[in-house]
């Protein structure tokens, strides 16, 4: 089902993250962020970063990144969206 509110698409996959980021996920996404920064800081200033730790912070913001692509409804090839 797809509604709009206020010029917005909100498909079911849209209203699910939605949920889950009201829920209990945004403080979980903020972190995510402000860790990996503080790693690219610690880098920049010539601190010792774990290869390991980089690795995880990397895989982190990916997800983050795919949770806020989920935010924006894809077009199917028909053109519908989805």
């Amino acid at each position: 089902m797809i509604a709009e509110v206020n010029n917005v698409v909100l498909t079911t996959l849209v209203s699910k993250t939605l949920v889950s980021i009201q829920e209990d996920g945004s403080d979980t996404l903020c972190e995510v962020i402000d860790k990996a920064i503080g790693t690219i800081l610690d880098l920049k200033i010539g601190g010792d970063v774990d290869a390991d730790k980089l690795i995880s912070d990397i895989s982190d913001l990916r997800i983050v990144a795919g949770i806020i692509r989920d935010l924006v409804p894809q077009k199917e090839k028909g053109g519908a969206n989805v």
